[in-house]
């Protein structure tokens, strides 16, 4: 569709808004607050009022900001962009908080200055917390009773220290408030005694109560008081954490006005959706944002009713604060046409939220707000049915009923994706999806698991203990290795396993030989114990001799992957039905490995598995989103889940207090947090749980069925939730008690015992693709790597098979960070000079050992001494002709060609006295001709580096942050040729090369996205075709070539 065509299409959907919506849309300049309940187009108008800005307005797309809550929101907001403004939507700026901030970080870090910070991970943090703890004197409040042994107060002071991250509180601000709320109590009704007693007289204080409070205002303050060393040893540790993202960005911004001026400068226009879910740091963010003008353009979207977090108080207090900040020039807008649910399911959820206090409609004193809801989609208008409310016997009737009604919708040809069962657990879904299977009704969910808990990687850790006992004392493991010969991917007999077992058990102690040893004697195997087939068993043997030879002469992490590929437990996951599910649970725990790594370079194998077995004692997971996505099945999903989405009919399942309402025990762990500070009460829990029932009501277009039973089983009795006696007060409701016929009861549970499960597709279905590409952006790697071998960049880059970054690459991505620590060091000298050579060797020694997990010991003192020799040769050679004005490591903003979306990381921009720009990228291999040389014969699309700088020279050319007038390219080769120079090959290129390659990219990008990946490159060394081929591995999957364009 052209440009003209798009705006037309955009100009009638501005005429379809409602009044409202219209005003929200159309009031361009100056602050808005827009009140927009479930249904009411909310994503809509956010996306109108932009393409309204570029409509009316002379501002660009990079000068919007649109902030979001999720990354999802983000991908749901893009979309509907592209669909309203074509491909100008991905110019534009949307973000979450955090990934705002990190933008922020990545753009200034000559001011950030935390180059060699890491994220903390889970263990590191509470190992962090019982450290500090371990430190208190005996005396201390959190070393008192329950404290005393240095435990206890972990987990308060991890979600303590997580909530003043994100509400930015420091130690002062808790204790002036636990002061304030202390001072206070005497005069609360509560803490007065209403009637006189034999001991106490009316008016007093209750002192038992009081104490009560003091104690655990104390224990908080004690808390707060703890954060700065618990900072402290963060940065002792080199650890950062997810929030501390927005609170360097804060510190930035105050510290630095013109940093703050250039954004402020840049985003002329902002708009943020779910406003009622931002903390106090990101509202602060925005504060700052917004500070340059009297009257900001900010528009601010949100419904506090849909908040589904604690703390509402303080959340709902960013939206007044809001109102009163710009009283008097804020417009206020009210959505009061629902476009998604019948009549009588809005009368029953607004009835509903209706009994919860902490509403804006009761805050806001001066102004009279209403929120009622008018169902306007005409097509339900005519639907009078009402909300149903279902009681059963027993959970399990609840069940069967559902899925007698999913059957007899699926014969009569009903759309399932249309049908959600949303509950308040994912454990409510168990014996559901089990029954879902057995009576062969499709289903989608998404379900978080931890792998550590799966089979593949409980085998996995069974081989490192083997390996590791072997390295110990050889012959220890032999207790494992019986276990380790069942598994699956060694294709081994377990009849003959039970022969062997029994041939050896005959043979005195003394005299038995050890498993290792027989397993590759062939003859041992034929002729003593009688075996036909041996070849997987010697094949077993084989491989696990070499892989305790390598234990101690390969990095940690090429021993994992070692394992993946010579085991077969990665051919295994590929020929397995549910292949894309193991493919991913590899994936993660081999990210893991080289996290661990990457964190303790000097992690070894005994090191991990102490790892792993602490990340058990302390609860910890590695989690992984489980996706079943069937297709036309019902969808499964917890109410929290389904936050933004609708379905026709909606089952709210298992509506008991035990599942819906909050828990006893939920502030076990937690320290009290006093009204004053939070501005939320006692019922501020129970109000939260309410504002997700809400929530999940609200997903109905037409059908809502609330079920409850009285017994949970036959023992068990249980209430029903107390938001049902309230719509039961309040509603309009069709009560129903449906009688399950004991036969239906029987079977069902039968199928149960059976254990059924779908058997999974061999193939992947266009919607898994879909999925797997979901937005998909395509860069300079992904480009070259298609282009190299497309079944490649199927397997690496869509399926994500476990791959590891090499030698090579790790040696080169400190060789990067070096350089870019010298412009760094630049940038931050007031005479911007370059620092010492000495530096400059410390930071590559540095850098380099942060890699030291993916070398062996003599690989990596070769590696130092050559980079060593390389830095000084190159300082010598280039540094006097380096120009001074430059950006580093420059990620480009989100961008688009020929209605592509492309991204990419430059690793530094150089401008010249008259401001031409000169784009340099590192290469740490030797320099080759026919890596820059253009189009010809073998070559169709030119050598790789020529690629490279011709994508990065439109990406600049592209970027509205820096619009750099790009004269010319350029590979700096940081090894010599053979003459011993190091070279620094320029390329320029012609408007016609330019235009070719925006018709490259349009071209592979339309392949990516139509799932063409059946044609291989068929060249000898390639992993993926000889797989494919052949069904093996070499012993590692990294592809250097592909790495180096560090991209």
């Amino acid at each position: 569709m052209d440009q003209e065509a798009k705006q037309q299409e955009f100009l009638s959907i501005l005429k379809g808004l409602n009044e409202n919506q219209a005003r929200a849309v159309n009031t361009i300049e100056g602050p808005v607050l827009v009140l927009a309940g479930p249904g009411t187009g909310k994503t809509h108008i956010l996306a109108a009022r932009i393409g309204k800005i570029l409509l009316e307005t002379d501002a660009l797309p990079h000068n919007i900001l649109c902030m979001t809550f999720t990354e999802a929101g983000v991908l749901a907001m893009r979309r509907r962009l592209v669909d309203f403004i074509g491909p100008d939507a991905h110019k534009i700026n949307i973000h979450t908080f955090h990934s705002f901030c990190n933008r922020v970080i990545r753009e200034n870090l000559e001011i950030f200055g935390r180059q060699n910070l890491e994220p903390v991970s889970e263990l590191e943090q509470m190992e962090i917390l019982q450290e500090l703890l371990n430190a208190l004197p005996p005396d201390h409040p959190l070393r008192l009773g329950r404290g005393a042994d240095g435990n206890y107060y972990i987990n308060h002071l991890k979600a303590l220290f997580s909530q003043m991250k994100s509400e930015d509180w420091t130690p002062s601000l808790i204790e002036s408030r636990a002061t304030q709320y202390l001072a206070d109590l005497p005069n609360r009704e509560e803490f007065i005694y209403k009637r006189n007693t034999k001991e106490f007289k009316k008016g007093d204080l209750k002192q038992a109560a009081f104490e009560k409070e003091e104690k655990r205002m104390k224990e908080l303050v004690a808390g707060a008081n703890l954060f700065p060393r618990f900072n402290a040893l963060m940065e002792k540790y080199q650890r950062y954490d997810y929030n501390d993202m927005i609170l360097w960005t804060l510190e930035a911004f105050k510290k630095n006005e013109w940093l703050l001026r250039n954004y402020q400068e840049q985003f002329l226009y902002i708009l943020v959706d779910e406003f009622q879910d931002t903390n106090g740091a990101q509202n602060e963010v925005l504060q700052l944002l917004i500070s340059y003008w009297e009257d900001p353009n900010l528009f601010i979207v949100g419904d506090d009713d849909q908040s589904i977090y604690e703390f509402q108080g303080a959340r709902l207090k960013n939206l007044t604060d809001y109102y009163h900040q710009f009283k008097g020039s804020v417009d206020l807008i009210v959505l009061k046409n629902n476009y998604r649910s019948t009549q009588g399911i809005l009368d029953a959820s607004k009835n509903l939220i209706g009994f919860n206090d902490l509403r804006i409609i009761n805050t806001l004193q001066d102004i009279s707000i209403e929120k009622s809801l008018l169902a306007s989609n005409k097509q339900l208008q005519a639907i009078s049915t009402k909300p149903v409310l279902r009681e059963y016997d027993y959970e399990f009737h609840e069940l069967v009923h559902i899925v007698q009604e999913l059957k007899a919708l699926q014969t009569t040809g009903e759309n399932l994706e249309e049908i959600a069962i949303l509950y308040a657990k994912h454990r409510q879904a168990d014996d559901l999806i089990k029954l879902l299977e057995s009576f062969e009704i499709p289903y989608q969910v998404r379900k978080k698991t931890n792998i550590l808990n799966l089979v593949t990687i409980h085998q996995l850790i069974e081989i490192l203990n083997y390996l590791r006992e072997e390295l110990r004392l050889p012959y220890s493991g032999e207790h494992r290795l019986f276990k380790i010969l069942h598994f699956e991917c060694w294709g081994n007999s377990s009849n003959d396993l039970a022969r062997i077992t029994y041939h050896l058990a005959r043979i005195e102690k003394e005299d038995r030989p050890f498993w290792r040893n027989i397993l590759i004697d062939g003859n041992y195997l034929k002729e003593d114990i009688g075996l036909n087939e041996i070849q997987s068993l010697t094949n077993a043997g084989a491989v696990m001799n070499r892989l305790v030879g390598l234990v101690e002469n390969t990095s940690l992490p090429h021993l994992v992957e070692a394992i993946f590929t010579q085991t077969g437990l990665l051919q295994t996951a590929l020929e397995s039905p549910d292949k894309l599910w193991r493919i991913q649970v590899l994936y993660s725990f081999m990210d893991f490995v080289k996290e661990e790594c990457f964190r303790d370079p000097d992690t070894t194998l005994a090191g991990l598995l102490e790892t792993l077995q602490s990340m058990d004692r302390h609860g910890i997971s590695i989690d992984l989103e489980k996706d079943i996505l069937a297709e036309k099945g019902v969808q499964l999903m917890t109410a929290h889940g389904s936050k933004g989405l609708e379905f026709k009919r909606v089952y709210l399942l298992h509506c008991t207090a035990d599942y819906w309402e909050p828990g006893k025990s939920g502030n076990n762990y937690k320290f009290s947090i006093p009204d004053t500070l939070s501005f939320s009460g006692e019922e501020d829990a129970m109000e939260a749980r309410r504002r997700l029932f809400f929530v999940a009501m609200t997903r109905a277009k037409e059908d809502l069925i609330m079920g409850y039973s009285l017994k949970k089983n036959e023992t068990k009795e249980q209430r029903r939730a107390r938001f049902l006696d309230e719509l039961d007060a309040t509603s309009d409701l069709q009560k129903e008690n449906p009688v399950i016929p004991q036969a239906e009861i029987t079977l069902a549970k039968a199928y149960l015992l059976q254990q059924n499960q779908q058997s999974p597709k061999e193939n992947y279905s266009p919607e898994e693709l879909d999925k797997l590409l979901e937005g998909f952006v395509l860069s300079i790697t992904s480009f070259n790597k298609y282009i190299e071998c497309p079944k490649s960049f199927f397997y690496e880059d869509v399926l994500l098979v476990p791959s590891l970054y090499s030698e090579a690459a790790s040696y080169g991505s400190a060789m990067h960070r070096t350089l870019q620590f010298v412009f760094e060091y630049m940038l931050r000298n007031e005479e911007k000079q370059f620092p010492p050579l000495k530096s400059v060797i410390e930071s590559f020694e540095n850098e380099l050992h942060r890699y030291k997990g993916y070398f062996s010991a003599e690989r990596f003192e070769l590696r130092l001494q050559s980079g060593k020799h390389h830095l000084e040769k190159i300082y010598e050679q280039w540094m006097p002709s380096w120009h001074k004005k430059v950006k580093l490591e420059y990620r480009t903003s989100p961008l688009e060609i020929q209605d592509v979306p492309v991204t990419g990381i430059i690793d530094k921009i150089e401008w010249d006295q008259n401001n031409l720009a000169l784009l340099v990228d590192y290469k740490t291999s030797k320099p080759k001709p026919e890596h820059l040389s253009e189009p010809k014969g073998s070559q169709p699309y030119g050598g790789k580096y020529w690629r490279q700088l011709l994508f990065y020279q439109l990406l600049a050319e592209e970027d509205p942050r820096i619009q750099a007038n790009a004269y010319m390219g350029q590979i700096a080769y940081l090894e010599p040729d053979t003459s011993g120079d190091y070279n620094q090959a320029s390329v320029v290129f012609t408007s016609e090369w330019k235009a070719q390659m925006r018709i490259w990219i349009k071209e592979i990008y339309q392949k990516i996205m139509s799932h063409e990946f059946d044609e291989g490159c068929e060249k000898e060394y390639c992993v993926w075709c000889n797989f494919e081929k052949e069904k093996s591995f070499p012993d590692s999957l990294s592809n250097t070539a592909i790495e180096e364009l560090d991209d």
